[in-house]
């Protein structure tokens, strides 16, 4: 089945990391360093916090709290209704940005990032996977990853988009929130076993960027270089897809009733200086 997205709202900076909260979208905005909420998944948002240095996975604990991954300050922010204040620190645990994240039914965080400097990719290499437990400490999974994107948890366990690897991998959940061995879910074309951003973007056929969860055990998936976003059964098979127009779709959400869509889209991957724009959009599309 293929459907088209339309625009619901636009003038964005960079759009990232979508996620529900007791009927409202919640979606971050990289370079105005805001969250915003978009009330019922309708086209009127309003800002919740200011996040210093940049806003971008976001999570909500089991008590309805937020939390907020500042990138560049490599912390987890928790919005008290009123200020931000510290969650967790991982400076130190990994190099540059953070980036994704998922917070889980029991409070746990599992952070993805970029691998390199935030002025440079020529420091890229494996970066791990981190998880904050629900004590608050700090756990680094593994050091393996291929830029760890969107995070999802699936009949137990834990599926990573890795967008410059175009793969998406899947790890079971051990007691306590680690994982353990990783096994291929989905790999889009050619097996990626460097760490070359430039050489993997001319390469890949896909980079797997944000993720959702589908029905029946399937995977909505956000195109960082494509045009849409694919629903997706292990292995990679295409049920279904939504188109986004000559806009990349960055990150997925599906709404509590599993009948919208909402796409986090800009102008495909490494084409423009986002920063000095606003061309950034939300895409809804009905399923």
């Amino acid at each position: 089945m293929n459907r088209k997205a339309r625009v619901l709202s636009a003038g964005h900076t960079f759009l990232e990391g979508p996620r529900w909260h007791d009927g409202d979208l919640y979606v971050s905005d990289f370079f105005s360093e805001r969250v915003l909420r978009f009330r019922g998944g309708g086209a009127d948002w309003d800002v919740i916090c200011k996040v210093p240095g940049m806003p971008s996975g976001l999570g909500f604990l089991p008590g309805g709290d937020l939390l907020v991954v500042s990138m560049k300050e490599q912390r987890i922010l928790r919005w008290t209704g009123s200020a931000l204040v510290e969650w967790a620190n991982l400076q130190g645990y990994v190099r540059g940005p953070l980036n994704d994240m998922l917070v889980d039914e029991k409070g746990r965080c599992y952070v993805g990032g970029f691998g390199h400097s935030i002025t440079t990719e020529a420091d890229f290499q494996s970066t791990p996977l981190m998880m904050v437990d629900e004590k608050r400490g700090v756990h680094a999974l593994d050091r393996k990853f291929n830029f760890p994107n969107g995070i999802l948890s699936l009949n137990g366990e834990l599926l990573v988009a890795e967008t410059y690897a175009g793969r998406i991998r899947a790890f079971e959940i051990l007691p306590g929130g680690q994982i353990g061995q990783g096994r291929v879910w989905a790999q889009f074309g050619e097996p990626v076993d460097y760490f070359d951003v430039e050489r993997a973007h001319a390469a890949l056929a896909m980079e797997p960027d944000g993720i959702a969860l589908g029905d029946y055990g399937t995977v909505w998936v956000a195109d960082a270089k494509g045009r849409g976003v694919s629903k997706l059964r292990e292995g990679g098979e295409v049920l279904d897809f939504v188109e986004t127009g000559p806009l990349s779709a960055y990150s997925v959400a599906i709404d509590p009733s599993g009948h919208r869509l909402f796409a986090a889209c800009a102008p495909v991957n490494r084409t423009v200086d986002y920063a000095n724009l606003t061309s950034s959009v939300l895409m809804v599309a009905d399923l």
